[in-house]
């Protein structure tokens, strides 16, 4: 099964006092995805086909791991192609 991150802008800065970028984090924590779809009236982002994830208590609370179908998002940021990629 595909794993998907979800972060969450709010919690990572006002809770947590954590200001870098998503993909910085993302990054810094070595985690690897195929896309990343910002969605800003969610003020999240979502990390699609992650890899390299630590162990969920190793994790920022901000970054949740989700079950999500690509195909439910397109329109959301993702198109008809885009989805299809990432269900495969």
């Amino acid at each position: 099964m595909k794993k998907h991150i979800k972060y969450n802008l709010l919690e990572a800065h006002l809770r947590c006092r954590d200001f870098r970028h998503a993909q910085e984090v993302m990054k810094d924590l070595r985690i690897k995805y195929e896309h990343s779809t910002p969605q800003s009236i969610a003020e999240t982002w979502i990390f699609w086909n992650c890899t390299n994830i630590p162990k969920l208590k190793r994790l920022p609370s901000y970054l949740k791991v989700v079950d999500l179908d690509p195909m439910e998002w397109i329109g959301y940021g993702l198109s008809e192609e885009k989805a299809k990629e990432l269900s495969v």
